[in-house]
């Protein structure tokens, strides 16, 4: 590994290339560390740097820094950026917390966002989204997998979700939130005082437990809580269920915590902190006697060890949401739903709960989930 420092101002403009993992982190200071392997190209730009990483890369830059990036071939994680993250590819997970904008074209994995104080735009995320609390507004092109949101203060457009979308926000006065295209079910759960309209088409199964009757208009049917004053269109999606939750609901009925995921985290927490007293223990024996390179190989087996546990966990609950949303609402969805489709989610709540009795391994579960997939 090669570490070099440059003084590029408090807000440089830092444009990355990297065959590896990237983690960016901001700091109060006027400094820029590069940290990657050999060999590693830095130019000066006019307004800062640009660095092409043959493998894994670590940026400490300035909190005030903007980073654009052309590509990254591995993961991404990006923290305390006032100046934000803008760019084109991300070919892992894309992890951003504390950002100023958050700007991507592309992320082939899951993305986790959280705190960013202007706007959010990607175009298109092969895996996953989850945005958490975004003080702007949020466009976003397709979401291949799940769509969770929570605290989003301005309009949000989503062009297309193809797993399920779940929504938990005040719903700020006057904005506009449009969902052209959900494959799954649409479930929003609102807070006791909330002002909303919602604009459905006709051909949803709709489950409101909020209360007021839903009004035809036209080809729309039209629910409103309250004054009405935030606006919620859907053009299509095959279930929309709106909640509002008390003032005691908090993290209870949250999408992630249910009591079997709680259980697996619980589980897998386990073998990680077991990977971080493994790794512990190898550095404080050998720390005189392996070199430095030696050493950041093995950093990277134990970070891969921690994704392969985080993708696992994350599988299982999206599994086990998936079949206790259905479970629910199987008798509503008895007159139009599919009995295949009935059938496996059957299953996959009979896995779930072999799992929790301890019969089967967090790894068998897996296999079991992904053959229920399949047939599915």
């Amino acid at each position: 590994m090669v570490t070099e420092r440059l003084e590029l101002g408090l807000t440089p403009h830092i444009t990355v290339r990297c065959n590896g993992d990237l983690d960016v982190r901001g700091t109060p200071t006027d400094e820029t560390r590069i940290e990657g392997e050999e060999p590693l190209s830095i130019e000066r730009t006019e307004d800062g740097a640009f660095i092409d990483s043959v493998g894994d890369c670590s940026l400490r830059v300035p909190e005030g820094s903007t980073v654009e990036i052309r590509e990254v071939l591995g993961d991404c994680r990006v923290k305390d950026l006032t100046g934000g993250l803008v760019g084109h590819s991300v070919n892992g997970t894309c992890s951003v917390r504390r950002v100023g904008m958050l700007h991507l074209d592309e992320v082939i994995g899951d993305v986790r966002v959280r705190d960013v104080a202007e706007d959010v735009q990607l175009r298109a995320v092969h895996g996953s989204l989850s945005l958490r609390d975004v003080r702007e507004d949020v466009r976003v092109g397709e979401v291949m997998g799940d769509f969770l949101g929570r605290d989003l203060q301005g309009n949000i457009e989503i062009a297309e979700v193809r797993g399920m979308l779940a929504l938990r926000s005040s719903l700020s006065p006057e904005t506009v939130s449009h969902f052209t295209h959900i494959h799954g079910d649409a479930v929003f759960r609102l807070p006791p005082d909330v002002s909303a309209r919602f604009v459905l088409p006709l051909e949803s199964e709709l489950v409101c437990e909020c209360g007021p009757e839903p009004v035809r208009e036209g080809d729309r049917r039209i629910v409103t809580i309250g004054g009405g004053s935030a606006t919620i269109i859907i053009d299509q999606a095959p279930v929309v269920l709106i909640k509002q939750r008390s003032e005691l609901d908090e993290e209870t009925t949250f999408a992630y915590t249910f009591a079997i995921g709680s259980q697996i985290s619980k589980h897998l927490a386990d073998i990680s902190a077991e990977l971080e007293s493994q790794f512990a223990s190898l550095e404080a024996d050998l720390a005189s006697t392996i070199s430095e390179r030696v050493r950041r190989q093995v950093e990277r087996r134990l970070h891969n060890a921690r994704r392969q546990v985080d993708a696992a966990q994350r599988r299982v609950e999206q599994e086990f949401r998936r079949a206790q949303r259905y479970g629910a609402h199987a008798e509503a969805r008895a007159s139009g739903g599919s009995p295949g489709r009935a059938t496996a989610e059957q299953e996959r709540l009979m896995i779930l709960q072999m799992l929790e009795d301890g019969k089967i391994t967090v790894e068998e579960a897996e296999k079991l989930l992904a053959a229920v997939e399949g047939e599915g």
